[in-house]
This record gives structure tokens, C-alpha cells and sequence, in this order.
């Protein structure tokens, strides 16, 4: 089972076009359940399973069953080599954050390796190279 944990790219994007770039995405690797951080208060919809917290720590403490992998450019391991555990919670922040200073000691995680050395891509965008990965190895 996967669940995605993102952060809102607020000042860079808003929610009803964001929620739409991340709808198609997780349809498409048949994922349905994904928290953002923090509360927007201007979601119309909750088509992909969609949960509002007011932080990263209340999604963590609430997906217990679930592997903790926090994807960032500072990642333990590059994505190519990397075992995805079948019960993820995969966490993603957005371009302007440090979600790596959140990380714990016993959470997973990895980078996505790019031709400029320091990725600076959306949550959405990295999400899509992580499924994707996932998906190629468990065929």
C-alpha cells in the first residue's frame, strides 16, 4: 500500500490547479490517498483521497504500518538503488522547503539524480519519477 504526504506549493501555485496536477498523477499509479500540508481551507474537492493536516508530524503519527521515505536531493540513497518497501508513506515537500531536517533516524531516504547535481523540482514532479521507479521494479 502507498500514501504520498506533500507539501502546498503556496505563492507558486494554488490548490484547485495543484490538486488537479496531482489527481492525474496518483490516478495514473492508482494511488488514493494523499495528505497535504498545511490546511489550505480552499480545497472544492476530495477526489483522490484527499486529507488536510496541519503539519508532517500528524500524518507520520497516523501511518504507523507505513515505511517513512522522505525524498530530497540530500537523500541517504540515489533512487536507482533503492528497495521500495511494500507499505510506504513517501514525503515530498515543495521547491522552497527543507523537509530533510524533519527526518528521523529510523526513516527512509532517497534522491532523485539529475544531470545539475542539485534537483530543484515540485513534489508533484518528484513524486511522479518515485512512482514510476516503483512501479518499473515490482514488474
Amino acid at each position: 500500500m502507498v500514501r504520498i504526504v506533500a507539501m502546498w506549493e503556496h505563492g507558486w501555485n494554488v490548490p484547485i490547479i495543484e490538486i488537479n496536477q496531482w489527481e492525474m498523477l496518483l490516478r495514473s499509479f492508482k494511488i488514493n490517498k494523499l495528505f497535504m500540508c498545511p490546511v489550505s481551507g480552499l480545497l472544492p474537492y476530495r477526489n483522490v483521497g484527499l486529507e488536510e493536516h496541519n503539519d508532517l508530524y500528524d500524518v507520520i503519527k497516523i501511518s504507523k504500518k507505513f515505511d517513512i521515505v522522505f525524498v530530497d536531493e540530500r537523500g541517504d540513497m540515489r533512487l536507482s538503488e533503492f528497495k521500495h518497501p511494500k507499505n510506504a508513506l513517501y514525503v515530498f515537500g515543495k521547491g522552497s522547503s527543507d523537509i530533510y531536517n524533519m527526518k528521523k533516524r529510523s526513516h527512509k531516504s532517497v534522491r532523485i539524480e539529475t544531470p545539475s547535481k542539485k534537483p530543484l523540482m515540485f513534489g508533484s514532479e518528484a513524486c511522479a519519477i518515485v512512482l514510476y521507479d516503483r512501479f518499473m521494479k515490482e514488474r
